[in-house]
């Protein structure tokens, strides 16, 4: 549970069952608490991003160049102070400590490249002394601006970084506050559209990616409806349709636990996800091999009833030949009475069919089986 302080003051709270808190006194209705499906935010996220900030600006004492930088013993007084304005319950202590680690290493990423690309002109905060340091560093150090070049091509790559128009708002908090526009659960791509158009017309994509891969996920998702509706007609009762794999194939998967305009994803989550996945395709084929029992059953008598039929073909015409060898025997019998030549030999029966090893059944069930 978490409880906001307004001026050092303890207001009063309706606790929900997540944590998240409400202030109920002097007319706020601003709340926090933890996310249910983001393990490093909390909800709403703005009010603890905000004193993340205030923090950083107000306890930045040496030129540090990343997070990482920072002391442990100096993180831990940073987050003490950030949650001197909150009230944690014990239980949520470390979520928040996690949460508070991660939040602030990408505030002050993103705080070191607003002073570098110069899109915070002021920087009051920042001591000059510091900064000519920091500028210094990024000027010569050669790892450093690998790391950099290396990032902008992952960047500029067809399946390195997402272009999105959320800014550091987490996805999870877009989610909740779409629920509360639609009363309902947003699906995915209402998601995605939200946050890869542009704000001033929602027709427009952000870039040429979230276009292509908005456009290949309709069309997949079409065709796997249009199979659901064939296999209905045939009597098959397939499970509800999971647009999230669809997604994931359409991206062509997970990659680093992340799957493309879907944030981060916890491998709880994924192992959940894939047994499920699993599970369906296991009963898909069971379902299938049921359905197709009966129609390989009938497949083999047609096959059996071909060769039966092929054998009595082959036996027919070695009867006529058989018949017509006669005949012209019997015609030379007659012409040699009269002579003192012996006649030839008579021919001899055809075999039978049982002995004909060419048209053998190959040791299948009786032929006497019923082919109807």
């Amino acid at each position: 549970m978490i409880k906001r302080l307004q001026d050092g003051k303890l207001l009063g709270y309706n606790v929900d069952y997540l944590g998240a808190i409400t202030a109920i006194e002097k007319g706020l209705t601003e709340s926090i608490g933890r996310s249910k499906s983001n393990k490093t935010c909390w909800l709403p996220f703005p009010p603890g991003s905000q004193k993340i900030t205030e923090i950083i600006k107000k306890r930045y004492d040496k030129p540090y160049k990343k997070f990482g930088d920072v002391p442990l013993l100096t993180k831990k007084l940073w987050f003490k102070e950030w949650k001197s304005h909150f009230l944690i319950d014990d239980d949520d202590e470390e979520f928040f400590w996690k949460a508070f680690k991660y939040r602030t290493s990408k505030r002050f990423s993103q705080m070191m490249s607003d002073i570098r690309e110069g899109v915070d002109t002021t920087h009051e905060w920042l001591i000059p002394a510091y900064k000519k340091v920091l500028e210094k560093y990024w000027e010569t150090d050669e790892k450093w601006k690998n790391i950099r070049k290396k990032a902008r091509e992952n960047r500029a790559s067809l399946l390195g970084g997402s272009v999105h128009c959320g800014g550091s708002i987490p996805l999870s908090s877009t989610i909740e506050r779409m629920k509360k526009q639609l009363d309902r659960t947003p699906t995915h791509e209402e998601v995605f559209k939200e946050t890869h158009t542009l704000k001033s017309d929602k027709s427009k994509w952000v870039d040429k990616r979230s276009q292509d891969t908005h456009e290949k996920f309709i069309k997949k998702l079409a065709e796997v409806q249009a199979q659901h509706v064939e296999a209905q007609a045939q009597g098959m009762e397939l499970p509800p349709i999971d647009e999230d794999l669809i997604w994931e194939e359409v991206c062509g998967g997970q990659k680093k636990n992340r799957v493309y305009g879907k944030g981060a994803f916890f491998s709880s989550s994924i192992k959940s996800r894939t047994t499920s996945a699993n599970s369906t395709d296991e009963r898909i084929s069971k379902l299938l091999d049921t359905r197709l029992a009966p129609l390989e059953k009938t497949q083999k008598k047609l096959e059996k009833l071909e060769r039966a039929i092929g054998k009595v073909k082959k036996e027919k015409l070695k009867q006529k030949i058989w018949n017509e060898a006669y005949v012209s025997y019997y015609k030379k019998v007659r012409a040699s009475s009269s002579s003192t030549t012996a006649p030839p030999p008579p021919p001899l029966p055809p075999p039978s069919i049982s002995s004909d090893e060419d048209y053998d059944d190959d040791g299948d069930e009786d032929d006497t089986e019923d082919y109807s």
